[in-house]
């Protein structure tokens, strides 16, 4: 979602052009460069596409150059939950991405494009499927699970324990009458 506008600029540029894209991340996480060259390369697979190319060697081929600077993204679990009554534990999680994005002009150096892309995204999942969502290659997609409440550790065991006895008492004094 977020690359549609760079897809979009550049498809008016024309495949016929050749692109050098470079990534900076905002700390230096490889992880993050190496997502985002991933994701652009598939996204844009019948472009021209050279990856940190230096300007000076090719600079008779490249037509433009698309610069991803102060990238972020950013995986925090908020809290864990209790989401039914028989006691599935969610997970509240947090996905940050934030970068900006600039296309200039190799021959000019003049600015085409220049986007700030900013979007958290808010959701939930199953606390056994962590693995699941999860991507172990890149560590911006984990987190550290938060501490559980009060509720959910102590107070709600107690209540299913509770319902339980009564459940059972109920039981043998309705059948020994």
């Amino acid at each position: 979602e977020s690359l549609v506008p760079v897809e979009n600029e550049i498809l008016l540029l024309g495949k016929d052009k050749f692109y050098n894209l470079s990534v900076n991340s905002k700390d230096g996480n490889s992880d993050q460069k190496s997502y985002l060259i991933s994701l652009i390369k598939n996204k844009l697979s019948g472009y021209k596409l050279l990856i940190d190319a230096d300007s000076a060697e090719y600079s008779d081929s490249i037509d433009y150059n698309i610069l991803f600077k102060n990238v972020v993204f950013k995986t925090v679990y908020k809290s864990i939950y209790n989401d039914n009554l028989l006691g599935t534990k969610m997970v509240n999680r947090v996905i940050s991405v934030s970068y900006d994005v600039i296309i200039t002009d190799e021959r000019t150096s003049s600015q085409i494009f220049n986007k700030n892309f900013n979007k958290k995204t808010e959701d939930s999942f199953k606390i056994d499927e962590q693995n699941l969502v999860e991507d172990r290659r890149y560590n911006f997609s984990q987190s550290n699970l938060p501490e559980e409440s009060s509720l959910n550790k102590v107070i709600y065991p107690a209540v299913i324990i509770l319902a339980s006895a009564i459940a059972i008492i109920l039981f043998f004094t309705i059948r020994s009458k």
